[in-house]
């Protein structure tokens, strides 16, 4: 089983960015290689990473992400404000989370 704060971020981004973006998001948190594959090396970064770090540099990464497709994009960026609002009450529960 994945540690609860990724696994919610897991949830939450592959939700809304799609599966394959949240795989990327994942592994860069973890540190793991970024290929967008859950394999044993994706596996063994996920139960060796501090949970709420972890949780919290994926929402980082999903909060830049955001940004980047509003500015690469303007017709995106009446989203943004929404978006950006999500990843931070998921940082909100993350913090407040206690194992």
């Amino acid at each position: 089983l994945m540690k609860p704060r990724l696994a919610a971020c897991c949830y939450n981004f592959g939700m809304n960015m799609g599966v394959g973006t949240m795989r990327k998001l994942a592994q860069a948190a973890v540190g793991t290689v970024v290929d967008g594959k859950w394999g044993p090396n994706t596996w063994k970064a996920f139960y060796e990473a501090d949970d709420a770090a972890s949780a919290l540099k994926m929402c980082r990464f999903a909060r830049e992400r955001y940004e980047r497709i509003a500015l690469s994009n303007p017709t995106q960026k009446k989203f943004l404000r929404g978006w950006l609002n999500r990843v931070r009450e998921l940082e909100t529960l993350i913090k407040a989370w206690s194992e």
